[in-house]
Formats: structure tokens, C-alpha cells, sequence
């Protein structure tokens, strides 16, 4: 059974937490309930709970600086803050302070369950701790790499480096080789992923010149190691820097210190900031003072926001771009947090399409806008990843916005059936080109029927059919090649399909030739 700690002004949601913990017949025992702050501050110092819950706005005294107070004292328990609030700036104190995790309100029970069950996990696994650093009192030399990934794993995921310096020291048994910060590595390999080999010894070259034995490669191009005490940012800087040189790979870094010996945010510290410098494009390693966080205020974002919805209605898209790209320059200029240039973007276009679709553009047309660009910018890794996202956006907003949907939908099936023409001989799909066009696929289906009097589909078709007529009729190529050169793939099937709209085969078609009669 294990001692939880719920800290809220709310009694439904003491209450809540409760039913809870009762449905779904969860081992804990509620020790304490406070409403403010300070109450949780000395309940936890009277109780010793394994696991708190705590809301973030309370009287007296907010979460968030009761749990800094807590952990100060004592950082074995696990926090989970409420808030109805997912504002950065909470959820950055949090990380900072080293808050297990930030729970929006309201919580499905369902929700509330699944967290608690992770809690108990990693409760269990932290009594266990001890037990299994006994066993590992091998020399570094005689660890084996699926064992250094499994306790970097650990560190990076449940910060277990808490209060066990002294049995790390013991593991590498080596007195200088004590974690002192945690560094991550995204690595631009381009055409070097290929080569596995190249990349293992450049990974392995890194940790030898600033490791200390324990580091693991998250994925083909991220890498985490642990830094010891004896190295400082400016060496790693210089090092990492050299081995770019000497490897032609760009290499972007983020470098976070161990607090209270916290692996687990350390390291979530370091991955923000080599995203950031990914994302603009800044080799080297960085550390937390080197970028800055400073939120926009509503008045800024709908300032900009205005800007370019004006230029949009006076169709100056490349204006808007322009636009867009002298504010991110600006960020870049005065190194901001990745996150806060995403963020800004993802504002704007949400007053952006809230404007249009009150007076433009249908609601439905500007959910399926919205969502469609959520997921783009979410995917996206680079500055200039996020302009290229911006101007599809403003591509398809003007059109929207200055065509009718007639004489739109003219101009899109004109450009299609020309694409068509061309390219029939491409893997070419309906949703490719509905892509192509930033559209729906059912609504290109709709006007490419309408303007053309036929399918998608039987279009393609009869043009690659007609121009492997063409192809057969020179006597030159085989039915396999033709097949190739007018976008089939399967002979057999491309034989069927001709045949039904030629009405004769293919190698009809080439004997007729070879007996000089055309077909």
C-alpha cells in the first residue's frame, strides 16, 4: 500500500480522486488531505507520501511552489500538478522544479487510473533500485551495451541517479566518473545514415572524447551521454565541433545539468535545447542560458495575425511570407526556444481561420484547414520546415478566399488534366494530386468529375491506355516495357485493361505490326 497526499480547494475533485482510487482498486492510502499550499508543505514533511496530487492555483500558497518546497526536502515522491490551464510557462516551472507530470482538468477517471497505475510502476521500481545497483558492481569494462542502454534508460526516464552518486561511482568504479550533466546530440546524417558502420564509430568517437562510459542512441540520428564533472560546455563545444569537421555532419547539441541529481530532467532540459538549435540550424552545443523564453502577448499575435490576413485579401502571398520570415528571423536572432516559434504560428493561424470562417470561409472548411495544418506543423523539425507549412497555408487561403468555387475548381481540374498528360507514366493517385492542390480527396473526385464528365480513375486510364497504343504501334517496345513506360505495373492486368478498352490485346497489336498490317 502506498501513502498519497491529495492537495486541492476543490471537494469534488478530493472527492473525485477518491472514487477513483476505489473503482478501480488501487493500492494507495490516502494519508493526508490539504487545501492550500502550505498545508501540503507540512503534511508532507508529517506523512512522507510516496505519491502527491496537487492543484496548481490554491490560496495561501500555489502547487507549484509547494512542490519546489517538497522536493527541496525531500525528491523521492512523486508529484502530479492539476491545473485547467495549459499555459508553457506551467509546464516549464514544472520540468524545472521536477514535477512528475502536468494533468489538465478535467480528468476522465479512466485517465486518472492509467496515471495512477504508472505511478505504482515506477514506485516499484524505485524500491527496487537499490536492490539491483548491488549486482552491478562490475567494472565499466565489462559492460555490455544492452546493459549501459537499460541504466542510461533509466536515468533519462525515472532520474534514478537520486541519492546513488556514490554506487554510480561504485559501478564504473573510477572516483572522477560522477554524472554531472546530461548531453543530447541530433545528428543531420543525410546520405551518412547509410553507412551504420560509419555512424557507430562516430557515436563511439564522441563518447570517447567527453563521455564516461554511459550513453545510448535513442534513434538513427539522437544520441544521450553523461558528462562528468571535470568537463565544461566550452570543451564539449569545442570538441563536438571538431568531430563535425572531421565527419562533414551537422550536429546540433543541448546540454542540461544535473539538479538535486535528476537525470530525468536533465535530460528532457537538454532535449529542448538541441531541438532549438535544430531548428535553426545552429551546430555546436548549448546550454540553458543560451536561449531565452519570452511569451508573446495576445496583442502581439493578433497584431501579426491582421497583418496578414490584409495582405491575403489583397492577394500579396508573397508578401506574407516575407512577413513570416522577418519574425522568425527575429526569433532566431535572439535565440528563442523552438517550441515558442511553433507555438506562435499555431496562434495565429487559429485567429486566422476563426476570422475567416466568420465572415469567408465555411467552419467546415476551416476545421478540416486547421487540422490538417495542426498535423503538418507538429511534424515538423526545422524553421524552414515551418515556412514551407506557412505557405501551402497562405496558397490555400487565398485561393479559397478570391476565387468562387466554380471557377476555382475550373482552374484546379485544367491544371490537373495537364498534370495528367504529362506525367501519366508517374505513380500517380487521386489523393496525390488532391494533396498536390491542398483539397480534400472527395471534393477534387467531385469537381474533376464534373468538369471532365468522367472518373479519376477511367481518365487516367484511358490516357495511359492511348499512349501505349501509341507505344505499340512503333513496333519497338515489348508489352512488358510498355506496361512500365505508361505507369502499370503488372503486365498481365495492363493486357486486361487494354484489351477492353482497345478491343484487341496488346500482342495483337505487336504481331499485327510484325505482319505490316496496323491495327
Amino acid at each position: 500500500m502506498y501513502n498519497l497526499l491529495i492537495v486541492d480547494d476543490e471537494p469534488t475533485v478530493l472527492r473525485f480522486i477518491k472514487y477513483v482510487i476505489s473503482e478501480y482498486s488501487l493500492p494507495f492510502h490516502i494519508c493526508g488531505e490539504a487545501v492550500n499550499g502550505e498545508q501540503a508543505v507540512q503534511m508532507a514533511d508529517q506523512y512522507k507520501p510516496h505519491l502527491i496530487i496537487m492543484d496548481i492555483h490554491m490560496p495561501l500558497m500555489d502547487g507549484l511552489t509547494a512542490a519546489e518546497i517538497i522536493k527541496k526536502r525531500q525528491p523521492s515522491p512523486i508529484i502530479y500538478v492539476l491545473t485547467a490551464y495549459e499555459y508553457f510557462e506551467y509546464a516549464q516551472k514544472a520540468v524545472r522544479i521536477s514535477v512528475n507530470d502536468y494533468l489538465l482538468k478535467p480528468l476522465k477517471p479512466e485517465q486518472l487510473a492509467y496515471t495512477l497505475g504508472e505511478s505504482i510502476k515506477k514506485l516499484q521500481h524505485m524500491q527496487a533500485h537499490d536492490t539491483e545497483y548491488i549486482s552491478m558492481k562490475n567494472r565499466i569494462e565489462e559492460l555490455k551495451p544492452v546493459l549501459r542502454k537499460q541504466i542510461v534508460s533509466e536515468m533519462i526516464n525515472y532520474g534514478y541517479i537520486t541519492s546513488n552518486a556514490l554506487k554510480i561511482k561504485e559501478f564504473v568504479n573510477n572516483n572522477d566518473l560522477i554524472p554531472h550533466a546530461v548531453l543530447v546530440l541530433l545528428l543531420n546524417l543525410k546520405e551518412f545514415v547509410i553507412n551504420a558502420g560509419k555512424m557507430e564509430k562516430l557515436i563511439f568517437e564522441i563518447e570517447k572524447r567527453i563521455g564516461m562510459g554511459l550513453y545510448n542512441v535513442i534513434s538513427n540520428d539522437k544520441a544521450v551521454f553523461f558528462v562528468n564533472k571535470t568537463t565544461n560546455i566550452k570543451e564539449i563545444n569545442e570538441t563536438i565541433l571538431k568531430i563535425k569537421d572531421e565527419y562533414s555532419v551537422e550536429i546540433f547539441g543541448g546540454l542540461g545539468e544535473l539538479k538535486q541529481g535528476q537525470p530525468n530532467t536533465a535530460y528532457l532540459e537538454a532535449d529542448e535545447i538541441s531541438k532549438s538549435a535544430y531548428f535553426w540550424v545552429q551546430n555546436g552545443v548549448f546550454e540553458e542560458k543560451d536561449y531565452i523564453y519570452i511569451p508573446y502577448s495576445v496583442a502581439e499575435i493578433i497584431d501579426i495575425q491582421k497583418q496578414v490576413y490584409e495582405k491575403l485579401l489583397e492577394r500579396q502571398n508573397e508578401s506574407i511570407n516575407d512577413f513570416l520570415d522577418e519574425i522568425l528571423n527575429s526569433l532566431k536572432e535572439r535565440k528563442y526556444l523552438y517550441i515558442q516559434a511553433v507555438m506562435l504560428i499555431k496562434q495565429m493561424i487559429t485567429i486566422l481561420l476563426s476570422t475567416l470562417s466568420e465572415q469567408m470561409i465555411s467552419m467546415e472548411d476551416t476545421n478540416q484547414i486547421a487540422f490538417k495544418y495542426e498535423q503538418n506543423i507538429n511534424n515538423i523539425k526545422t524553421a524552414k520546415e515551418l515556412k514551407l507549412v506557412i505557405s501551402g497555408l497562405v496558397g490555400e487561403l487565398s485561393i479559397r478566399i478570391h476565387s468562387t468555387g466554380e471557377t476555382q475548381a475550373e482552374k484546379m481540374v485544367k491544371w490537373a488534366v495537364d498534370y495528367l498528360h504529362n506525367s501519366y507514366y508517374e505513380d500517380i493517385s487521386l489523393q496525390g494530386l488532391a494533396n498536390k492542390l491542398f483539397i480534400s480527396n472527395s471534393y477534387f473526385s467531385r469537381i474533376f468529375k464534373k468538369y471532365t464528365g468522367e472518373g479519376f480513375a477511367s481518365y487516367l486510364v484511358k490516357i495511359r491506355i492511348g499512349k501505349a497504343y501509341e507505344l505499340l504501334n512503333t513496333g519497338r517496345y515489348s508489352v512488358a516495357e510498355v506496361t512500365q513506360k505508361v505507369g502499370f505495373k503488372d503486365p498481365s492486368y495492363f493486357s486486361a485493361v487494354f484489351k477492353e478498352y482497345q478491343r484487341i490485346s496488346p500482342n495483337q497489336v505487336i504481331n499485327n505490326i510484325k505482319k505490316g498490317q496496323k491495327s
